[in-house]
């Protein structure tokens, strides 16, 4: 099939572990027709997250999940969807045992480890909020 004027088109390229030369050229063709044309590419690619960012993802999503009244199995099934669920929901499985692990996680960020996690000095202890007795309220 030939390509006319205005349609779409997309390039898969093999990855490599090192940015290889076949990669760099074609990248380096593609930018020229993009600023000849003066046309934007539709859609990009972007390298899979890393596993951290993944984990802060879900970690998050579980604790929105969680606040908002869902049970760990209704989380699962969001985060990792219903046909894994179905697969592997049981009392020892480990996708139950990670969804615990990822509340578990999410609720001592809530708490407070999201200061950690941020490289923040801890919250000094409560002392009762802006006035230390009720008498001294406005």
């Amino acid at each position: 099939p030939g390509l006319a004027d205005g349609m779409a088109y997309a390039y898969a390229i093999r990855a490599c572990a090192a940015p290889c030369e076949r990669y760099a050229a074609l990248t380096s063709e593609l930018n020229k027709i993009v600023v000849a044309a003066g046309a934007v590419p539709a859609a990009t690619v972007r390298p899979r997250p890393p596993l951290s960012a993944l984990l802060e993802l879900h970690t998050l999503q579980a604790l929105d999940a969680t606040l908002a009244g869902a049970s760990l199995r209704e989380v699962a099934e969001g985060l990792f969807g219903v046909d894994a669920v179905a697969a592997d929901w049981h009392a020892d499985s480990a996708l139950r045992a990670r969804v615990r692990r990822l509340v578990r996680r999410a609720n001592g960020l809530m708490r407070g480890g999201y200061r950690r996690l941020a490289q923040l000095p801890p919250v000094p202890p409560h002392e009762g909020g802006r006035f230390a007795s009720p008498a001294e309220r406005p």
